[in-house]
This record gives structure tokens, sequence and C-alpha cells, in this order.
């Protein structure tokens, strides 16, 4: 099954920010808000893409090719990171782990500025 996910990848591991509790003053780490709101998204767009579905033979493997809209720095294993939390969270895998997934691959596919996106091929 292909998947689509459009926009461009945020990394949630590097993308966090410092906040303090506003009762206890104590700080507190958080992912910033414009990666959050690439997480909502991608898993809104992957719910609807895997709406009926249901996988059933356990482990798979995954595919996933990157097109990055610019040319900043990216970590592709921090990329397949966020998109594999997305899946998990939207339902599409039941879990990350390798009792589930047991091969990954991931692959940089260029540079689109038009159409960022990353392209998802899940295989029994």
């Amino acid at each position: 099954m292909k998947l689509v996910v459009t926009g461009n990848v945020k990394a949630k591991k590097n993308n966090k920010r410092v906040m303090y509790n506003s009762k206890t003053h104590k700080p507190f780490i958080m992912t910033d808000k414009s990666t959050t709101e690439y997480i909502v998204d991608a898993v809104s767009q992957l719910k609807k893409q895997f709406e009926g579905y249901k996988i059933s033979a356990y482990p798979i493997s995954v595919q996933m090719v990157f097109y990055y809209q610019t040319k900043h720095r990216k970590d592709i294993d921090n990329s397949c990171s966020t998109i594999l939390d997305c899946m998990k969270t939207a339902g599409v895998i039941e879990d990350d782990d390798c009792q589930h997934v047991n091969e990954l691959y991931c692959f940089f596919g260029g540079y689109d500025k038009d159409n960022p996106r990353v392209e998802i091929l899940l295989e029994d």
C-alpha cells in the first residue's frame, strides 16, 4: 500500500523549546508549535488515506522517500522517526518496534519546492 504525506517533514527530535510551568516555575521541554502543527496534519492525512484498511500480517517492511522543500540541512533518520510516530498515532501501524516493522528503508528523493512530501510504501 502506498501513502503520501504532503508538507515539508519536521524533525520532532530537533525542534524543541524550553517552557516553564506557571505554577511551579520548573522548566520542561516541549515540541515547538510548527512541528506540532505538522504532526497533527500528517496524522490527519494518514488517517484519511488508511481508512478502512487493517494490516493483519506483521512484521512489515516500510519504505519512505523524502522530497524536501528547501536545501536546508536535514537528518533523514529524524524524518523517518517523525513519520513512524505519526503512522502509529494515526493507527496505520500498531507499533514501530522490531516485532511490527522489521525492515525500514529511508531515501532522499530530492528537492521539490512546490510539492514537498514523503511517499510511504508498506509491504508484508
